[in-house]
């Protein structure tokens, strides 16, 4: 019984740090891109920089705090439990790395689209410079965007 409830928990976990990191992300995501699209509103500024730190700070809680609490608690690894946990999490992560898969083939002509708005909105705010601004974000922020599709799931196999 007990060997099930703690197979229990440990699918949980896997679960809980494979969808909690994508959310977590996109909403790290979601508050550069306020900070970036604020202009001189400091309300959106504000919230922007307080989503980048509460889900960076998020991110990482979800990914090692279950670790740091496992190790600091005492708990000994033996070699029958680190296979068993392996392949928890690769079966956790398989569904992920398809996640992956599929919002990058989405993503990448939706990427493609946002650069070319963000040159057009560039072009077209010659005279103001928030829209110069909101422009060169658009930009910037949408390769990134794509790079995280990339990234995401090799880190995730690391946990």
């Amino acid at each position: 019984m007990a060997e099930r409830i703690d197979l229990f928990f440990q699918k949980i976990l896997g679960a809980v740090q494979g969808g909690g990191i994508t959310i977590m992300t996109l909403g790290a995501l979601v508050g550069v891109m306020l900070i970036l699209i604020a202009g001189k509103n400091p309300i959106t500024k504000r919230v922007g920089y307080v989503m980048s730190i509460a889900f960076g700070v998020s991110i990482f809680t979800v990914a090692y705090g279950p670790i740091l609490f496992y190790y600091y608690t005492g708990g000994g690894i033996v070699s029958e439990e680190v296979r068993q946990t392996e392949e928890i999490f690769s079966s956790a992560t398989s569904w992920l790395d398809q996640l992956f898969g599929v919002l990058l083939k989405i993503g990448t002509p939706i990427v493609v689209t946002i650069i070319l708005i963000g040159l057009f909105v560039r072009g077209r705010g010659s005279n103001n410079p928030q829209l110069k601004r909101m422009g060169i974000g658009m930009v910037l922020f949408s390769p990134v965007v794509l790079l995280l599709f990339v990234v995401v799931p090799k880190l995730l196999q690391f946990l």
